[in-house]
């Protein structure tokens, strides 16, 4: 029936980036192609669900894709955001650290430590304590600081 294109940026927890579907019953071979268009990760897994037309599946062998001298840096995922922020490093951290989140005045809303390793995060923020507006979010790893602005609906 289709083609599912799932990926994983720690080899366990996959998620659906595309669905691709199928030519159906053929005699030649059929390629198929898909550009993951999301900012890459220093270390990148996909695998491949065919789906059958019973609905059955079947998975893939695992591929890692691992760009070169890939540099370090912060995605904010989902921006303008509603409760939490959810980032993510292209690079998992080699030591701890922390995330702030400033208003525009440079006033300290909210903090969280970050874990080493810790690659994807979310930032649980207090309920209630924020308004709509802009912000600035902080990141202290690996002796470096990065910084993103991020919008509350």
């Amino acid at each position: 029936r289709h083609f599912e294109l799932e990926k994983s940026f720690d080899g366990t927890g996959y998620r659906k980036i595309a669905t691709i579907p199928a030519a159906g019953f053929s005699n030649t071979v059929k390629k198929y192609s898909f550009t993951d268009m999301e900012k890459l990760s220093e270390k990148n897994y996909y695998r491949l669900r065919s789906v059958d037309i019973d609905g059955k599946n079947k998975l893939s062998n695992i591929v890692l894709v691992k760009p070169p001298d890939i540099q370090q840096e912060m995605i904010v995922l989902g921006n303008p955001f509603k409760n939490n922020i959810s980032l993510r490093f292209v690079k998992a951290p080699e030591t701890a650290g922390e995330l702030r989140l400033m208003d525009m005045s440079g006033r300290l809303m909210a903090t969280q430590k970050i874990a080493i390793g810790q690659q994807q995060i979310q930032f649980m923020l207090p309920a209630g304590k924020l308004s709509r507006g802009v912000y600035q979010l902080q990141a202290e790893i690996n002796g470096r600081k990065f910084i993103k602005q991020v919008i509350k609906e």
